[in-house]
């Protein structure tokens, strides 16, 4: 049995590195419409956007007849020439969008999301003593971990998790120590709390017809909780984020009857059991529409310290229908896509349920969305689905556009900060779509729109802008404008903490390729120290700030030094995002070209080899990250004279960087002279020395991550 997660509220994540999809998937090709039509020249799925399709047959009798006639303004028939009739069908031509495969899945996963939610709310509604469990009022003792008066993610210092010497833990092996510890108390508490509730019943006082309830008690995997920890509270003061993880000692237990959930929550409520927190989603069900009550207690350990556990109280009839619906697997597949905004991403799945109007994404509703809708969150909401979490960016700027016009009719002002918002969204479109200098006009927009109105928003403008002019190779520019924000950023009362640390960070990077390598590590142990005081060690942020560091150290020649700091990031990724993730694809990628400038080429060849099984595994074979990796891996083959694997790798390196960036791009120029190099040296003994330094520069400079927060 699998424990559900408690979907709490997410708090806003520090991003360390660009905005890019969470997965690829294989295409789904819709068999019930022709909304999703797989392509298979171009690897990509079509949306039709418009209605003549799907009424085809009506709209060719209509445009038969509209080609005789026309009404003028005054209501008279006039005759309807050729020339219009085709105007009125240009008109009328759907409008196509073309979708990654990655949306073909993620399409096809939400139609069995709303076919399970649909059951889960049915049989609810057929079981009356269900409903009776989703009018109790979900109770607790501390008044709410959060204060009344207080920012969002500034909670009560009490709450949080102790070391086993009272004081708040500072990392997961503190917390885990400590549930560790209160783990064989916690077992009598909920086998006690169990019996009870089965022997107390108002229908059967003696229990002579109740059956003994599922109990699972267990501790939360360390990898799972690190992840919900950054996913979920890095942001949560005070930190660090693994103080606020409440489960990771949890009970579940699951009875036969309704009775039996009631009488346990009457039990929590009344008896001496301090409730922390508690939701009831027997009255407000979970993402698949899974219905269970969640209470958080705190436990007085004899050892002299406080933990908190959580109890889950199931009903099994809904347990068996969620094992029949696996609902459990739609769930994880959303959280995974959505790197764990479980919260957003209910509002973002009802909007796509009534825009749907059921199963399907069809070719008609999203237009007719896009034109009627007046909502700004929904709008804004599935903006940030179809750029930040599918990749969709037309699709975005097609909704912010809709966004930007909504918002000029309501605040008549062009100045409005919720317009400056607009523009802001579109450049970060633009941005990741690679069209710097239309994100850079439209950043700049923002600036002159933000001063004297927010100026949060103003030092992210200019941080955004700093990347972009970091990337186009002006890092003298670039870190004027970092300076510009760190100004506003450090004139701020509090929480800007890890802005500064991305700014510091991204200052790093710059000058490291101004050359300026000691003020450069200067900066980077600078955002160091603030992302460990706040986040903990144990973060992707952490693993971040170690690798830019041991890229520097390599500029300088200190190779040890380096390796030592991607070692350091590598135990950081294990510990935080696991072995298969991008982020350790990157610290494995850097190691690679450590170990490759020390002259330890098998050591080199490993770790580029196994940078590249991950990347091809995470982000399909036709990523420009893959096309990066082929290309260094080759250079060991070259220097180890294993041409014919040289020669392969790059021929796949060269066609995804001609598909990625075009024929004329400079990387496809610099990948073409290396093949036809080492064609050379294959066929004539040449020197390899040539092909050698470009490609090295090249994965260094990919390899810094710069921060893009939205503060």
């Amino acid at each position: 049995m699998n424990f559900d997660e408690e979907g709490e509220e997410s708090g806003v994540v520090q991003q360390e590195e660009r905005k890019s999809s969470n997965s690829v998937f294989a295409p789904y090709v819709s068999q019930e419409s022709n909304s999703l039509v797989h392509d298979r020249d171009s690897s990509t799925l079509h949306v039709n956007i418009g209605n003549d399709q799907r009424n085809g047959i009506v709209d060719a009798e209509r445009e038969k007849e509209e080609s005789t006639n026309s009404v003028s303004p005054s209501g008279a028939t006039q005759p309807t020439t050729p020339h219009d009739a085709a105007n009125r069908k240009e008109q009328t031509r759907p409008r196509q969008f073309f979708l990654r495969p990655s949306a073909g899945r993620f399409f096809s996963t939400l139609r069995g999301y709303l076919s399970c939610r649909k059951t889960m709310e049915t049989a609810f509604l057929r079981d009356s003593d269900m409903q009776c469990i989703a009018v109790i009022e979900a109770k607790c003792d501390s008044g709410g971990i959060r204060f009344e008066c207080g920012k969002a993610d500034e909670c009560k210092p009490e709450f949080q998790q102790q070391s086993v010497d009272g004081t708040p833990v500072k990392s997961l092996d503190d917390l885990y120590e400590a549930a560790t510890t209160v783990l064989p108390m916690f077992r009598d508490i909920v086998n006690d709390l169990a019996k009870k509730s089965c022997a107390s019943r108002d229908d059967d006082p003696h229990g002579t017809n109740a059956q003994s309830p599922r109990v699972i008690i267990a501790t939360k995997g360390r990898n799972r909780a690190q992840a919900k920890a950054t996913d979920d509270y890095a942001t949560r003061k005070p930190g660090p984020a693994v103080s606020w993880l409440y489960d990771v000692v949890r009970a579940s237990i699951e009875f036969q009857s309704s009775q039996e959930v009631s009488q346990c929550i009457k039990l929590l409520q009344e008896d001496d059991y301090y409730v922390v927190k508690a939701k009831n989603r027997f009255k407000k069900p979970a993402l698949t529409g899974y219905r269970d009550f969640s209470v958080w207690i705190r436990i007085e350990c004899q050892f002299g310290f406080q933990h908190i556990c959580e109890i889950q109280i199931h009903h099994a009839g809904m347990k068996k229908l969620d094992s029949d619906l696996k609902s459990h697997a739609l769930y994880e597949y959303f959280r995974s896509f959505f790197a764990g905004a479980t919260e957003g991403l209910t509002d973002w799945l009802e909007d796509l349920e009534m825009i749907s109007e059921g199963y399907e994404l069809d070719d008609f509703s999203l237009d007719t969305f896009l034109k009627d809708s007046v909502d700004e969150d929904r709008l804004e909401r599935l903006s940030s689905l179809f750029h930040e979490h599918l990749c969709e960016y037309d699709l975005a700027l097609e909704t912010y556009q809709r966004l930007l016009l909504i918002r000029k009719d309501m605040y008549g002002m062009l100045d409005h900060i919720a317009i400056a918002k607009t523009y802001d969204d579109q450049a970060d479109v633009h941005r990741d779509m690679g069209q710097l200098d239309r994100a850079m006009e439209l950043y700049e927009q923002c600036s002159k729109l933000y001063e004297g109105t927010s100026e949060i928003s103003l030092a992210a403008t200019y941080q955004h802008m700093a990347i972009i002019t970091a990337e186009k190779g002006f890092p003298n520019d670039a870190l004027s404008l970092y300076e510009s924000s760190l100004e506003i950023l450090l004139d701020m009362p509090d929480n800007v903490e890890m802005a500064v640390a991305d700014i510091y960070n991204n200052m790093g990077n710059a000058k490291r390729d101004l050359g300026l390598l000691d003020d450069a590590i200067a900066l980077h142990q600078k955002s160091l120290r603030i992302k460990k005081q706040y986040l903990g060690w144990e973060h992707s942020s952490v693993a971040t700030s170690y690798n830019n560091m041991g890229l520097v150290r390599l500029k300088q020649r200190k190779v040890d030094a380096a390796i030592s700091c991607f070692l350091e990031a590598m135990k950081v990724d294990q510990r935080t995002v696991g072995a298969e993730h991008t982020s350790m694809a990157v610290t494995q990628g850097n190691l690679g070209l450590a170990y490759e400038q020390k002259g330890e080429l098998s050591a080199a060849r490993e770790m580029y080899a196994q940078a590249l099984d991950q990347r091809r595994s995470i982000l399909g074979r036709d990523h420009e990250e893959v096309a990066w990796t082929c290309h260094n891996l080759a250079r060991i083959y070259v220097k180890e004279k294993e041409f014919d694997r040289a020669i392969g790798l790059l021929e796949e390196s060269l066609e995804i960087k001609k598909k990625c960036f075009g024929v004329d791009h400079s990387e496809v120029v610099a990948t073409t002279k290396m093949l036809e190099s080492a064609s050379r040296k294959k066929t004539h003994g040449e020197s390899a020395s040539e092909i050698l330094d470009n490609s090295q520069v090249a994965e260094g400079r990919e390899r810094l991550a710069h921060s893009s927060s939205i503060y």
